[in-house]
């Protein structure tokens, strides 16, 4: 009776260490988080990038280097993104603000963070849309039974995706006036710190939506660029073939940091690989939202 007693006991205890272990764990890791979300406020995603390891140094950059960036970009007035080095022997932390236009950041070699705003602000549906009822422009405009598919129908606040019904959307030259790279741009008439973008595609032939750039920055698209690839902004994102379906409202995040700029150009760039029209482009947006902050 009392060896059971005496190894009931034990259990007993045993529990009762167990319990108190795991409530201490719970207790670190809050505490761990609290003082985490301290340092850098809102917090940072990783965006882009490796981390290397070394058996001498483990995690390059170290976290107490990336938190001591992280905490920099904090404090400097509109930061929301950093790049770091990921070599030991070259510890780099730079602000990606003012971002450099027209120059792609080279992903190999560094590791970025973006603020978590970057992410919040693109899926937040209440998030300030930027392109509302601002000036449009496109390469070409389609008519159809008198209809014009004009720019400015991408921005009008009309989800609309028939073709046939107004308000309609924006639609360049199809058939034999189609061209190698039609594109269509809006004025923000304001520098943005743009975080990505959200399009509605239309519907049906919703697959004439693919290979296209999106780029932001200072400098305004022209019909210079019908058939050529326009590069002299920064790019935001690139879809690679389709994949965006019909009637889909898709959001694209600049990566791997948000750019600052007044003009937002959609491009397509090259011919499509798995569409119904492999050898004709044309570009059809339901309506474009730009999302970011002043």
């Amino acid at each position: 009776m009392y060896a059971r007693d005496g190894g009931l006991l034990r259990e007993v205890r045993r529990t009762v260490l167990c319990e108190a272990f795991v409530r201490n764990v719970l207790c670190l890791c809050v505490l761990s988080a609290f003082v985490f979300s301290m340092v850098l406020g809102d917090g940072f995603i990783m965006t882009a990038g490796v981390f290397k390891k070394d058996k001498k140094t483990g995690r390059v950059p170290n976290r107490g280097f990336v938190i001591d960036c992280l905490s920099k970009c904090e404090k400097a007035e509109n930061c929301h993104c950093v790049r770091m080095s990921n070599r030991k022997e070259k510890q780099v932390c730079d602000l990606m603000n003012p971002f450099p236009y027209g120059k792609p950041l080279p992903p190999k070699g560094y590791v970025y963070f973006a603020s978590n705003k970057y992410y919040e602000t693109v899926y937040n549906v209440s998030s300030p849309n930027y392109a509302l009822r601002k000036k449009a422009s496109q390469s070409s405009v389609y008519e159809l039974y008198g209809i014009h598919y004009t720019p400015e129908k991408a921005v009008d606040g009309s989800h609309n995706t028939d073709g046939l019904k107004p308000p309609y959307f924006a639609h360049t030259q199809d058939s034999m006036w189609a061209e190698l790279n039609p594109w269509w741009q809006v004025d923000l008439n304001q520098d943005v710190t743009v975080m990505g973008i959200r399009i509605r595609n239309r519907k049906e032939w919703g697959d004439r939506l693919h290979d296209f750039d999106i780029r932001v920055g200072p400098v305004p698209i022209t019909t210079d660029y019908d058939d050529v690839h326009f590069k002299q902004n920064t790019r935001c994102y690139y879809n690679d073939k389709g994949g965006v379906q019909d009637e889909e409202l898709r959001p694209f995040l600049c990566k791997p940091c948000p750019i600052r700029g007044r003009y937002v150009s959609i491009q397509i760039t090259q011919n499509c690989t798995d569409c119904r029209e492999p050898l004709k482009n044309v570009l059809q947006l339901a309506e474009v939202e730009v999302l970011g902050v002043p």
